[in-house]
């Protein structure tokens, strides 16, 4: 809720078990996690066995398991066919970097930039973002204005206005501190993974 930190409160696996009779159709005990930003994935290493809790010990029943997840895989916004948006917390932009970890193989990603009176700012509109199709996980909305986030820098408050036509938004990061409450402070942190 504050921008930040997601709570995932289902009782759903989120590691699935395999095939019975499998490494991992026990139980898996996931015991380390590493992020590889080069090629922009999240490893999980884990112990798994074939009985519930290594519980069948006359079986060859421990394996080391690797489990592979997307840059940011742990939260997602998707739209299905129609458009779908999602609008940041107000934000003040300190530096020239804004990215945005998405998925849009079939569909497209458009940015846009708001005001604090919810006035779309001239230059940044979705009319004139370069439509996004692909797999990016460090995507550079660009608009043909040729407007860039570094000439929003300042004391300004702005709203990051994200439209996806079926597409998977995963995460925003760059430069800038999202704005809280409704005085002016505000949580000075650079958005990095």
């Amino acid at each position: 809720m504050d921008g930040y930190r997601f709570n995932r409160a289902t009782h759903e696996a989120f590691v699935e078990r395999t095939e019975r009779g499998e490494h991992g159709s026990g139980c898996i005990y996931t015991g380390c996690m590493v992020t590889d930003k080069e090629n922009g994935l999240i490893r999980f290493y884990s112990g798994g066995s074939k009985g519930e809790h290594f519980q069948n010990q006359n079986l060859d029943d421990a394996a080391l398991m690797l489990h592979v997840l997307r840059l940011d895989g742990f939260f997602k916004f998707e739209s299905y066919i129609q458009k779908g948006r999602i609008m940041t917390r107000t934000v003040s932009f300190f530096g020239e970097k804004l990215q945005l970890n998405v998925l849009a193989p079939n569909g497209t990603i458009r940015v846009q930039i708001i005001d604090n009176t919810d006035k779309v700012v001239n230059g940044y509109s979705f009319d004139e973002c370069i439509a996004f199709t692909g797999d990016e996980i460090y995507y550079e909305p660009h608009w043909n204005s040729g407007k860039t986030v570094a000439m929003l820098v300042g004391n300004e408050r702005y709203h990051i206005d994200i439209e996806l036509v079926n597409a998977e938004i995963y995460a925003i990061r760059g430069d800038f501190q999202m704005n809280y409450g409704w005085g002016t402070e505000s949580a000075p942190v650079k958005f990095e993974v």
